[in-house]
This record gives structure tokens, sequence and C-alpha cells, in this order.
């Protein structure tokens, strides 16, 4: 999915969400990367999408319990 931001709000053209993985049975987030680092949070701020760059999910097929719980 890609959000196109307004250069007069945010320092981006774009922030692009990805998912790898994905299918029906693999709805379990494994991992999350925020511009290719790995990103430990549930949740995103708004500073971050204004960044722009892309947010990649890996999904599985079981859930990955040490991911998230920081």
């Amino acid at each position: 999915m890609e959000i196109r931001l307004d250069r007069k709000y945010a320092q981006a053209d774009r922030f692009v969400i990805t998912a790898e993985g994905n299918a029906p049975d693999a709805c379990y987030i494994q991992s999350v990367e925020l511009n290719g680092k790995p990103y430990p949070h549930c949740y995103i701020d708004h500073a971050d999408i204004m960044r722009g760059g892309e947010l990649h999910f890996k999904l599985g097929r079981t859930p990955n319990k040490s991911w998230g719980i920081e």
C-alpha cells in the first residue's frame, strides 16, 4: 500500500507498507522493519509516517511471541 504524503506537511512524498508471506493462513506478524531497520513496536508514530519510507511486515502461520513485547 502506498500513502502519498503532502510535502507541505511531510518530509517525503510517500510512505509504503509491504507484507511478505501474506496468505489467508499467515496472519501473524513475525517481524517488522522500518526503512530496513528492525521495528519492535506494535504501533507506528505519525512522525515516522511523515518522514516517509517503507514499513515492511513479515508474516507467518504461527505467532512470534517475542515480537512487539518491548
